[in-house]
């Protein structure tokens, strides 16, 4: 099976998270993706609970359908290989902090003059403008600047930032979506182009496209702390008999609907709960009623009564009560794949879904270097210029 994106070779300098994610997505629909780290390894390999590799399991899990090689970028005679790769790719990916970058004179003016049709693809904390470019930063550096955190967590608490590395991922995306934006104008004109996403950027993106600074420049709102729940429209988790359920009231549909399947009928005229904003404003005394009705019942019970009324509603997962979840088998968003050391493991499947041509994962994260010989073999080296450049650390 071949991806819509096969004869697309990606090299891949990120680490961490974003760009490794990236570059993911793009291998999953058929590019030849190339990680290139350090003679040893970088340092993204370690960062985590360790599986049998010494690598960690989140690193395993964002390097599948990926190649590795080895290559010193300090090293004179390393940026000589590193030009000959550029030569014979179509996509560089790289989320240096600025000053690495310019350190390694990773920049778009250089690479182009070594092949007009490449494309660079840059992830960085701040972007290459504005105040704070040199600044270095991850994912909940760029929450906090946002003022995601502010917003976030239950009330009276600290600001708290979300566990899940929304804006990394969030990154990512937009990245693989600039990258086949710069693939489709590399066809029309035969150019590349740079694609520079930056992490606070679309941190900041992400809270305006809820209206929230609008709010606070136009009514002078400011957002506040308010845990589970919303300030549009009435939504809480609850602890039932055996576990935890969120049940989201949102629409005056679905209000009513609930109010049947519940059999509370009898306030569906209380002006204090129509429509959407009162039920929020007035969470307080509806808790005290819908509260004592889920307390009684179990949690498969609530959904029964829900899901056959038309009510959004969603056990409260624990770790493992996820990972079993039917859902994600079924539509093979966790799969099986075979690793050479560790064996078989679940991973994360395609989330996006194409009918004509599907993404797919073909195979495991790779080890250090697993690819060394092929890759570099494909450049014209020899094998004993290959021996030659790992006893000088080159690769």
């Amino acid at each position: 099976m071949n991806g819509i994106l096969k004869g697309i070779r990606v090299i891949d300098l990120s680490r961490h998270i974003s760009g490794p994610y990236c570059s993911s997505l793009l291998a999953d629909m058929g590019a030849e993706v190339i990680r290139v780290e350090r003679p040893g390894g970088d340092e993204d390999r370690r960062f985590g609970y360790l599986s049998p590799t010494g690598d960690s399991y989140a690193f395993v899990n964002r390097m599948r359908n990926k190649k590795a090689i080895t290559l010193n970028l300090d090293h004179l005679e390393g940026k000589e290989i590193f030009e000959k790769l550029v030569k014979s790719s179509d996509i560089i990916l790289e989320n240096f902090a600025m000053r690495d970058k310019e350190k390694l004179g990773l920049n778009f003016e250089s690479l182009r003059k070594i092949k007009l049709s490449i494309i660079l693809a840059s992830i960085s904390a701040f972007g290459s403008s504005g105040p704070n470019t040199q600044r270095i930063g991850f994912d909940p550096i760029a929450q906090a600047i946002s003022g995601a955190m502010s917003f976030n967590g239950f009330p009276g608490n600290p600001p708290t930032r979300t566990a899940a590395a929304w804006v990394d991922y969030a990154a990512a995306i937009h990245t693989a979506f600039g990258i086949l934006l710069a693939l489709k104008h590399r066809d029309n004109t035969g150019k590349g182009q740079a694609v520079e996403v930056a992490l606070a950027d679309v941190a900041a993106g992400l809270v305006a496209l809820h209206g929230i600074y609008t709010e606070y420049e136009k009514l002078g709102v400011e957002r506040p702390q308010m845990g589970n729940v919303s300030p549009y429209a009435y939504a809480n988790s609850f602890q039932a008999k055996d576990g935890w359920i969120f049940i989201s009231l949102t629409r005056d549909g679905v209000w009513r609907r609930f109010l049947k399947a519940a059999g509370m009928e009898d306030i569906a005229q209380d002006p204090r709960f129509t429509p959407d904003w009162e039920r929020s404003k007035n969470r307080e005394a509806l808790d005290g009623i819908i509260t004592p009705w889920v307390r009684s019942k179990t949690v498969q019970e609530i959904i029964s009564l829900l899901e056959k009324a038309g009510v959004p509603c969603a056990r409260i997962n624990t770790i493992p009560e996820a990972f079993s979840e039917p859902q994600y088998r079924e539509r093979e968003i966790l799969i099986d794949v075979e690793h050479p050391v560790i064996g078989s493991l679940s991973t994360l499947g395609v989330i996006l879904k194409l009918s004509e041509t599907p993404g797919y994962v073909r195979k495991g994260a790779p080890l250090v270097g697993q690819d060394d010989e092929q890759i570099y073999r494909e450049l014209g080296y020899t094998e004993l210029e290959l021996a030659q450049f790992k006893q000088n650390g080159i690769i």
